[in-house]
C-alpha cells in the first residue's frame, strides 16, 4: 500500500478569503475603469460591500505564516485599514505569533538533528 502525505497548510482558509478579496478588487477597479456610472452603480456596491465584510473577517482572522500575513496587509491597505489601531495590534500579534512558530520549527528542527 502506498504512503499517502497530506501538505495542509495552516493559513489555507484565510489564503482563500484574501484570494477572494483579490478578486473582488480587481473586479471592482475594472468597473472603475468603464466609467459607465449608471450600468456599473449596483454591481460596484454589492462588491464594495463583499469586499469590505471580507476585509473585516480577514484582519481579525489569526495568521501563521508570512504568505498570510502580507496578504492580509494588502487587503488592509487596498480597503483602507492600514492606518487603523486595532488593525495595527492585529498585525503585530501576527507578526508575534509567526516569530514564535517559526522559534518552535527551528526548535524541533536542532534537536532531530542532534546527536542521541
Amino acid at each position: 500500500m502506498a504512503k499517502t502525505t497530506t501538505n495542509t497548510n495552516i493559513d489555507a482558509d484565510i489564503l482563500a478569503l484574501i484570494e477572494r478579496h483579490d478578486l473582488l478588487f480587481a473586479r471592482l477597479d475594472a468597473l472603475y475603469k468603464m466609467e459607465q456610472d449608471d450600468v456599473t452603480e449596483p454591481e460596484r456596491a454589492a462588491i464594495m460591500h463583499e469586499a469590505e465584510e471580507l476585509a473585516i473577517q480577514i484582519i481579525a482572522t489569526p495568521v501563521h505564516t508570512r504568505r498570510a500575513l502580507n496578504g492580509k496587509e494588502r487587503v488592509a491597505v487596498n480597503e483602507g485599514f492600514d492606518g487603523d489601531d486595532m488593525a495595527r495590534r492585529v498585525y503585530v500579534h501576527d507578526l508575534e505569533r509567526i516569530a514564535a512558530r517559526r522559534r518552535r520549527t527551528v526548535t524541533a528542527t536542532d534537536h532531530a538533528a542532534a546527536p542521541a
